[in-house]
């Protein structure tokens, strides 16, 4: 029987809602949607929306090492970077120090925006592939279902790709 190989990843969460899983040998730059493309500095980027303006553009940096171990870096943000303890209290960050994070979820304050940092192990075979919206074209002997017979999402699915028509 094979092992199974696992994979460290880092997920992170605004509000409850995944915005992205951040891998082992991976960083990514942390900050406010901006309303203008903001020049490439190299880094992928995560795009927080915030209304309050209180998150930099350019907030912070994590940084997940080759085995796993993320980092937070304060980049000189205007309303810094905080952790939050489990009584709610903040401690800021100081800029440019990477502060590790715990294997446990981490909650921390850009500006006055909370994010959760979660450390997951995914099994290194899941299947990340697309799924095949036009697999009812490749049995030579089906036909194009019936419009009639299918949900508006279904009918989105099948017609997804193709010109519109305007």
């Amino acid at each position: 029987m094979a092992s199974q190989q696992t994979v460290q990843r880092w997920m992170i969460t605004v509000g409850g809602v995944e915005q992205a899983r951040i891998g082992a040998g991976q960083s990514v730059e942390i900050g406010r949607k901006p309303i203008r493309p903001l020049r490439d500095d190299g880094f992928k980027r995560i795009d927080i929306v915030d209304n309050k303006r209180s998150m930099s553009k350019r907030h912070a940096l994590l940084i997940v090492s080759k085995n796993g171990v993320a980092t937070i870096r304060d980049l000189h943000s205007t309303n810094g970077t905080y952790l939050v303890g489990d009584n709610g209290n903040l401690m800021r960050l100081e800029p440019d120090i990477d502060f590790q994070l715990p294997n446990s979820i981490m909650r921390m304050q850009f500006g006055d925006v909370p994010i959760d940092f979660v450390h997951v192990e995914e099994d290194a075979s899941e299947d990340d592939s697309v799924r095949d919206l036009f697999s009812y074209a490749t049995d030579d002997n089906r036909q194009e279902p019936d419009v009639s017979d299918l949900s508006v999402d279904q009918i989105l699915d099948l017609r997804a790709g193709e010109p519109t028509g305007v």
